[in-house]
C-alpha cells in the first residue's frame, strides 16, 4: 500500500484510516495516536480484514535509545541492522554494532563540524563537513586521514556511484560552488567550480555520468 506522511499534532486523538483493495473491498479501522514529544506511538496493533484481503498497522513506537556526548548529530550511515555511524558537531563520530544499544566513541581527530557522512562498505567510509573537510576511514573508524581538497566551501552531501566513483558538494550560496569528484576511492579528491553560487543541500547519481543536485530557492541541477 502507498504510504502517505501524516504530522500528528501533541495530542491523543483517533485516526480513521481507510484504503480501497484493488477488488474494490473498502478497508477501514480507527487507530489511536498518541503523540508526547519525542515518542509517538499508535497504541497496539490493528488487523482489519475484508473477504481475502488482510492489512496490518504495526504499532509504531518513536523514542530515545540512547545518548552519546552532548553536540549536535547531523549525521546517521546504517550498513546493515546492526552496524552503524553518527557524526555531527566538534568532529565527533559514535559507531554501533549491535544496532544502537551501545556506542563507541571514534572521532576524528579535527574539530571541525562534521554534517554528515558516507559509508561504502563496514570498513570505508567518509565524514564531511564545515571548511571543506573530508575525513576517510578505512578501517571503520579505528583511525580517520584528512583527504580534503583544500577548498573550505563546507560540504554538505556525498554520493558514491561505486566504490571508485564518488562526489561531495555544499558551498555557502554567496560564492562559487565548487563540485569535488574522487576516481580512486576518496584518496584524493579533485574541484569542478560551477557557473553559479547555487548552495548544493543534495546529490543522487543514476550512472557514471548522470547526476542531480538540488540546492536552495528550489533550484534543480543535472549533469550528463
Amino acid at each position: 500500500q502507498t504510504q502517505h506522511p501524516k504530522v500528528f499534532p501533541n495530542s491523543t486523538r483517533d485516526y480513521i484510516v481507510k484504503c480501497t483493495t484493488p477488488s474494490g473491498c473498502i478497508m477501514r479501522d480507527t487507530v489511536r495516536v498518541f503523540v508526547s514529544n519525542p515518542i509517538i506511538e499508535t497504541g497496539t496493533e490493528r488487523i482489519i480484514s475484508c473477504g481475502n484481503s488482510i492489512m496490518l498497522f504495526p504499532n509504531t513506537l518513536w523514542q530515545p535509545i540512547n545518548q552519546v556526548g552532548t553536540v549536535d548529530l547531523k549525521g546517521v550511515s546504517f550498513l546493515n541492522a546492526d552496524s552503524g555511524f553518527v557524526s555531527g558537531y566538534g568532529g565527533k563520530v559514535y559507531k554501533t554494532n549491535d544496532g544502537g544499544s551501545s556506542w563507541t566513541d571514534v572521532s576524528t581527530p579535527g574539530t571541525y563540524d562534521l554534517l554528515g557522512s558516507c559509508f561504502l562498505n563496514t570498513n570505508t567510509g567518509f565524514v564531511y563537513g564545515n571548511n571543506g573537510i573530508i575525513y576517510r576511514t578505512s578501517n571503520a573508524g579505528t583511525t580517520w586521514q584528512n583527504v580534503s581538497s583544500g577548498n573550505a566551501q563546507p560540504i554538505r552531501d556525498m554520493f558514491f556511484v561505486n566504490q571508485t566513483l564518488g562526489f561531495a558538494a555544499g558551498g555557502t550560496g554567496s560564492t562559487t560552488t565548487y563540485i569535488f569528484k574522487t576516481s580512486n576511492g576518496g584518496t584524493s579528491w579533485g574541484s569542478i567550480a560551477l557557473p553559479n553560487s547555487n548552495r548544493i543541500n543534495g546529490m543522487h547519481f543514476t550512472g557514471l555520468d548522470t547526476g542531480y543536485a538540488v540546492c536552495d530557492l528550489g533550484i534543480i541541477m543535472k549533469t550528463t
